[in-house]
Protein backbone atom coordinates (compact mmCIF):
# COMPACT_ATOMS: atom_id res chain seq x y z
CA UNK A 1 0.00 0.00 0.00
CA UNK A 2 1.63 3.63 -0.74
CA UNK A 3 1.07 5.33 2.83
CA UNK A 4 2.21 8.46 1.22
CA UNK A 5 -1.68 8.66 -0.32
CA UNK A 6 -3.33 8.79 3.25
CA UNK A 7 -2.91 11.92 4.94
CA UNK A 8 -4.64 14.10 7.91
CA UNK A 9 -7.13 16.25 6.08
CA UNK A 10 -9.90 16.61 8.07
CA UNK A 11 -7.69 18.40 10.52
CA UNK A 12 -10.07 20.63 12.36
CA UNK A 13 -10.77 20.14 15.58
CA UNK A 14 -9.85 19.95 19.41
CA UNK A 15 -6.84 17.71 18.99
CA UNK A 16 -3.70 17.23 20.81
CA UNK A 17 -0.73 17.68 18.69
CA UNK A 18 -0.12 14.15 16.26
CA UNK A 19 1.51 12.83 13.66
CA UNK A 20 4.93 11.26 12.75
CA UNK A 21 6.46 15.25 13.12
CA UNK A 22 5.35 14.73 16.78
CA UNK A 23 7.03 11.47 17.72
CA UNK A 24 3.92 9.05 16.60
CA UNK A 25 3.88 5.09 15.77
CA UNK A 26 1.41 5.19 12.25
CA UNK A 27 -0.16 2.42 11.45
CA UNK A 28 -1.64 2.00 7.68
CA UNK A 29 -4.09 -0.77 6.71
CA UNK A 30 -7.12 -1.05 4.54
CA UNK A 31 -9.77 -4.02 4.87
CA UNK A 32 -8.25 -6.73 3.65
CA UNK A 33 -5.27 -6.13 5.39
CA UNK A 34 -6.02 -5.05 8.99
CA UNK A 35 -7.39 -6.58 11.95
CA UNK A 36 -5.87 -4.99 14.89
CA UNK A 37 -2.61 -3.56 16.16
CA UNK A 38 -0.77 -4.16 19.38
CA UNK A 39 0.94 -1.36 21.38
CA UNK A 40 2.46 -2.34 24.48
CA UNK A 41 3.98 0.27 26.94
CA UNK A 42 6.82 -0.49 29.73
CA UNK A 43 5.13 -3.88 30.36
CA UNK A 44 7.67 -4.45 33.24
CA UNK A 45 5.09 -5.92 36.07
CA UNK A 46 6.84 -5.32 39.53
CA UNK A 47 9.55 -3.40 38.59
CA UNK A 48 7.10 -0.46 36.38
CA UNK A 49 7.00 2.81 37.92
CA UNK A 50 3.07 3.12 39.36
CA UNK A 51 3.46 6.70 37.47
CA UNK A 52 3.27 5.36 34.08
CA UNK A 53 0.38 2.67 34.28
CA UNK A 54 -3.25 3.84 33.37
CA UNK A 55 -5.92 2.97 36.51
CA UNK A 56 -9.12 2.18 35.07
CA UNK A 57 -12.30 1.95 37.52
CA UNK A 58 -10.05 -0.42 40.09
CA UNK A 59 -6.94 -1.80 38.46
CA UNK A 60 -3.99 -0.56 36.47
CA UNK A 61 -3.02 -1.45 33.23
CA UNK A 62 0.38 -1.21 31.73
CA UNK A 63 -0.99 -2.88 28.05
CA UNK A 64 -2.74 -1.01 25.34
CA UNK A 65 -4.47 -2.32 22.11
CA UNK A 66 -4.97 0.17 19.64
CA UNK A 67 -7.49 -1.16 16.69
CA UNK A 68 -7.98 -0.02 13.72
CA UNK A 69 -11.87 0.46 14.13
CA UNK A 70 -11.76 2.94 16.33
CA UNK A 71 -11.47 1.74 20.00
CA UNK A 72 -9.09 0.53 22.58
CA UNK A 73 -8.59 -2.30 25.21
CA UNK A 74 -6.69 -2.26 28.16
CA UNK A 75 -4.87 -5.71 29.33
CA UNK A 76 -5.97 -7.86 27.12
CA UNK A 77 -6.92 -8.45 22.80
CA UNK A 78 -10.72 -8.57 22.14
CA UNK A 79 -12.27 -11.64 21.19
CA UNK A 80 -14.00 -9.81 18.45
CA UNK A 81 -13.46 -6.38 17.53
CA UNK A 82 -17.05 -5.75 15.98
CA UNK A 83 -19.09 -2.76 17.59
CA UNK A 84 -21.44 -4.46 20.54
CA UNK A 85 -23.64 -2.39 22.60
CA UNK A 86 -22.20 -0.85 25.80
CA UNK A 87 -22.74 -2.53 28.69
CA UNK A 88 -21.25 -5.14 27.19
CA UNK A 89 -21.10 -7.50 30.31
CA UNK A 90 -17.65 -8.80 29.51
CA UNK A 91 -14.03 -9.25 30.46
CA UNK A 92 -12.81 -6.37 28.66
CA UNK A 93 -11.94 -2.59 29.85
CA UNK A 94 -12.67 -0.69 26.56
CA UNK A 95 -12.48 3.19 25.59
CA UNK A 96 -14.31 3.56 22.41
CA UNK A 97 -14.34 7.18 20.84
CA UNK A 98 -16.05 5.89 17.49
CA UNK A 99 -15.99 1.68 17.79
CA UNK A 100 -17.67 1.24 13.74
CA UNK A 101 -17.74 -1.86 11.51
CA UNK A 102 -14.90 -1.14 9.26
CA UNK A 103 -16.14 -3.04 6.13
CA UNK A 104 -17.04 -0.58 4.30
CA UNK A 105 -13.82 1.39 4.60
CA UNK A 106 -11.23 1.57 1.99
CA UNK A 107 -7.96 2.27 3.60
CA UNK A 108 -6.92 4.72 6.74
CA UNK A 109 -4.23 5.25 9.13
CA UNK A 110 -3.74 4.81 13.03
CA UNK A 111 -1.25 7.21 14.98
CA UNK A 112 -0.35 6.90 18.61
CA UNK A 113 2.26 7.32 21.27
CA UNK A 114 2.81 8.01 25.03
CA UNK A 115 4.35 11.05 26.49
CA UNK A 116 6.10 11.15 30.01
CA UNK A 117 7.64 14.86 29.77
CA UNK A 118 7.34 17.86 28.22
CA UNK A 119 4.91 20.28 26.74
CA UNK A 120 1.97 17.61 26.50
CA UNK A 121 1.62 16.92 30.27
CA UNK A 122 1.40 20.95 30.86
CA UNK A 123 -1.26 20.79 27.96
CA UNK A 124 -3.14 17.88 29.80
CA UNK A 125 -2.72 18.95 33.02
CA UNK A 126 -3.80 22.45 32.13
CA UNK A 127 -7.14 20.79 30.83
CA UNK A 128 -8.09 18.58 33.62
CA UNK A 129 -7.69 21.28 36.06
CA UNK A 130 -9.85 23.45 34.09
CA UNK A 131 -12.71 21.10 33.54
CA UNK A 132 -12.49 19.44 37.00
CA UNK A 133 -11.39 22.54 39.35
CA UNK A 134 -11.54 20.76 42.54
CA UNK A 135 -8.98 18.50 41.84
CA UNK A 136 -5.18 19.40 41.88
CA UNK A 137 -4.08 17.27 39.40
CA UNK A 138 -0.76 17.07 37.89
CA UNK A 139 -0.38 15.06 34.47
CA UNK A 140 2.55 12.21 34.74
CA UNK A 141 1.48 10.26 31.88
CA UNK A 142 -0.38 10.49 28.43
CA UNK A 143 -1.83 8.42 25.66
CA UNK A 144 -2.82 10.24 22.69
CA UNK A 145 -4.47 7.54 19.66
CA UNK A 146 -5.59 9.04 16.73
CA UNK A 147 -7.85 7.78 13.51
CA UNK A 148 -7.82 9.08 10.08
CA UNK A 149 -10.37 7.53 7.58
CA UNK A 150 -10.21 9.01 4.41
CA UNK A 151 -12.90 7.50 2.89
CA UNK A 152 -15.88 4.67 3.24
CA UNK A 153 -16.82 2.34 0.33
CA UNK A 154 -18.23 3.83 -2.16
CA UNK A 155 -16.39 7.25 -1.47
CA UNK A 156 -17.41 10.17 0.29
CA UNK A 157 -16.23 13.19 0.03
CA UNK A 158 -15.65 13.99 3.57
CA UNK A 159 -13.07 12.39 5.78
CA UNK A 160 -13.46 11.02 9.37
CA UNK A 161 -10.99 11.74 12.14
CA UNK A 162 -10.97 11.37 16.11
CA UNK A 163 -8.44 10.99 18.74
CA UNK A 164 -8.62 9.62 22.19
CA UNK A 165 -5.97 10.94 24.94
CA UNK A 166 -5.40 8.97 28.24
CA UNK A 167 -4.22 11.26 30.84
CA UNK A 168 -2.81 9.81 34.68
CA UNK A 169 -0.68 10.45 37.45
CA UNK A 170 -0.49 7.23 38.58
CA UNK A 171 -3.70 7.78 40.61
CA UNK A 172 -6.45 9.45 39.08
CA UNK A 173 -7.18 8.67 35.13
CA UNK A 174 -9.01 10.81 32.45
CA UNK A 175 -10.34 9.94 29.02
CA UNK A 176 -10.52 12.81 26.61
CA UNK A 177 -12.17 12.02 23.36
CA UNK A 178 -11.85 15.09 20.19
CA UNK A 179 -13.26 15.19 16.98
CA UNK A 180 -12.75 16.54 14.30
CA UNK A 181 -14.85 16.32 10.98
CA UNK A 182 -17.22 13.11 11.05
CA UNK A 183 -18.60 12.08 7.48
CA UNK A 184 -22.29 10.47 7.21
CA UNK A 185 -22.21 6.39 7.83
CA UNK A 186 -24.80 3.93 8.03
CA UNK A 187 -22.64 1.83 9.88
CA UNK A 188 -23.61 1.22 13.47
CA UNK A 189 -20.92 3.32 15.89
CA UNK A 190 -20.76 2.84 19.17
CA UNK A 191 -18.97 5.92 21.30
CA UNK A 192 -18.29 5.17 25.51
CA UNK A 193 -15.91 2.79 27.69
CA UNK A 194 -16.74 -0.09 29.45
CA UNK A 195 -15.03 -1.69 32.27
CA UNK A 196 -14.61 -5.20 33.36
CA UNK A 197 -17.94 -7.07 33.76
CA UNK A 198 -19.24 -3.57 33.26
CA UNK A 199 -19.13 -2.39 37.04
CA UNK A 200 -18.52 1.18 35.07
CA UNK A 201 -19.52 2.52 31.79
CA UNK A 202 -20.98 4.92 29.75
CA UNK A 203 -22.51 4.77 26.43
CA UNK A 204 -23.27 8.00 24.53
CA UNK A 205 -26.86 8.09 23.85
CA UNK A 206 -26.20 8.86 19.83
CA UNK A 207 -24.45 4.91 19.67
CA UNK A 208 -25.89 3.23 17.05
CA UNK A 209 -28.19 6.22 15.53
CA UNK A 210 -27.86 8.29 12.59
CA UNK A 211 -26.89 11.62 14.66
CA UNK A 212 -23.58 9.96 16.56
CA UNK A 213 -21.49 12.37 13.76
CA UNK A 214 -22.68 15.25 14.92
CA UNK A 215 -20.03 14.64 18.21
CA UNK A 216 -18.23 16.90 16.24
CA UNK A 217 -20.31 19.89 17.61
CA UNK A 218 -20.89 18.40 21.18
CA UNK A 219 -19.22 18.45 24.33
CA UNK A 220 -19.76 17.89 27.96
CA UNK A 221 -16.66 20.33 28.91
CA UNK A 222 -18.05 23.44 26.68
CA UNK A 223 -15.45 22.66 24.18
CA UNK A 224 -16.92 21.71 21.04
CA UNK A 225 -16.13 18.31 19.95
CA UNK A 226 -14.76 17.20 22.60
CA UNK A 227 -16.07 14.91 25.61
CA UNK A 228 -14.11 14.37 29.18
CA UNK A 229 -14.52 11.42 31.60
CA UNK A 230 -13.33 10.52 34.69
CA UNK A 231 -12.23 6.84 34.82
CA UNK A 232 -10.37 5.82 38.11
CA UNK A 233 -13.51 5.88 39.82
CA UNK A 234 -17.25 7.18 39.29
CA UNK A 235 -19.43 9.18 41.38
CA UNK A 236 -22.90 7.14 41.25
CA UNK A 237 -21.02 4.45 39.45
CA UNK A 238 -20.66 6.50 36.50
CA UNK A 239 -24.00 5.02 34.85
CA UNK A 240 -25.40 8.63 34.78
CA UNK A 241 -22.42 10.25 33.70
CA UNK A 242 -23.97 13.07 30.65
CA UNK A 243 -23.77 17.02 30.73
CA UNK A 244 -25.47 17.23 34.73
CA UNK A 245 -25.08 19.55 37.28
CA UNK A 246 -23.35 18.62 40.14
CA UNK A 247 -25.48 15.84 41.83
CA UNK A 248 -25.72 13.27 44.66
CA UNK A 249 -25.21 13.42 48.93
CA UNK A 250 -21.84 15.03 48.36
CA UNK A 251 -23.27 17.92 46.69
CA UNK A 252 -26.20 18.42 49.30
CA UNK A 253 -28.71 15.85 47.70
CA UNK A 254 -31.29 14.14 49.88
CA UNK A 255 -31.26 10.36 48.82
CA UNK A 256 -34.90 9.05 48.48
CA UNK A 257 -35.06 5.59 49.74
CA UNK A 258 -35.45 2.24 47.44
CA UNK A 259 -38.78 1.39 48.97
CA UNK A 260 -41.67 2.63 47.00
CA UNK A 261 -39.48 2.32 44.14
CA UNK A 262 -37.28 5.79 45.54
CA UNK A 263 -40.22 8.26 45.30
CA UNK A 264 -40.49 10.77 47.78
CA UNK A 265 -42.80 12.75 50.14
CA UNK A 266 -44.34 16.55 49.06
CA UNK A 267 -40.76 18.57 48.97
CA UNK A 268 -41.39 22.02 49.75
CA UNK A 269 -39.86 24.97 47.44
CA UNK A 270 -38.10 28.10 49.16
CA UNK A 271 -39.42 29.82 45.91
CA UNK A 272 -42.56 29.39 43.76
CA UNK A 273 -42.33 27.50 40.65
CA UNK A 274 -44.08 28.89 38.13
CA UNK A 275 -45.54 25.57 35.50
CA UNK A 276 -47.61 26.67 32.23
CA UNK A 277 -49.74 29.42 34.00
CA UNK A 278 -49.93 27.87 37.18
CA UNK A 279 -47.64 28.45 40.29
CA UNK A 280 -46.24 25.48 42.59
CA UNK A 281 -44.83 25.29 45.86
CA UNK A 282 -44.33 21.62 46.27
CA UNK A 283 -43.39 18.68 44.59
CA UNK A 284 -43.02 14.99 44.42
CA UNK A 285 -39.77 13.27 42.58
CA UNK A 286 -40.82 9.50 41.70
CA UNK A 287 -40.62 8.15 38.18
CA UNK A 288 -42.64 11.46 37.01
CA UNK A 289 -42.64 14.48 38.87
CA UNK A 290 -45.81 16.07 40.09
CA UNK A 291 -46.59 19.56 41.53
CA UNK A 292 -49.04 20.11 44.33
CA UNK A 293 -50.58 23.73 43.06
CA UNK A 294 -51.14 26.99 45.57
CA UNK A 295 -53.24 29.56 44.75
CA UNK A 296 -51.30 32.96 45.37
CA UNK A 297 -54.20 35.02 45.43
CA UNK A 298 -56.00 33.54 48.39
CA UNK A 299 -55.47 31.89 51.43
CA UNK A 300 -56.68 29.28 50.21
CA UNK A 301 -54.71 25.78 49.66
CA UNK A 302 -55.60 23.44 46.39
CA UNK A 303 -54.46 20.06 46.72
CA UNK A 304 -54.60 19.10 42.81
CA UNK A 305 -51.80 16.87 41.48
CA UNK A 306 -50.67 17.68 38.35
CA UNK A 307 -49.02 14.73 36.21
Amino acid sequence: MNTKSVFYSAFSGPFYPFGTNNGDTQQFWNYYYYFYYYYYYHYYYSSQSQTNNFPFFGGKYYQTIVYGNGLLSLGSVLATSYPATIPTYSINNIIAPFWMDINSLQRGVSSFREVTSGSILQQATSDINHYFPELNFNATWVFIATWNWPEYQPAMDNDTMFQVVLVSDGNMSFVMMNYGNLAPTSENVQVGYDSLNSSNYFSMAESFQGNITDLSFTSNVNTSGRWVFRTDYCLNDCLFQENFYPYGPSNGDTVNPSVDDGSSSAIPLINMFPYFGKPYNQLYVSGITRFITRTLHTHTHTHTHTH
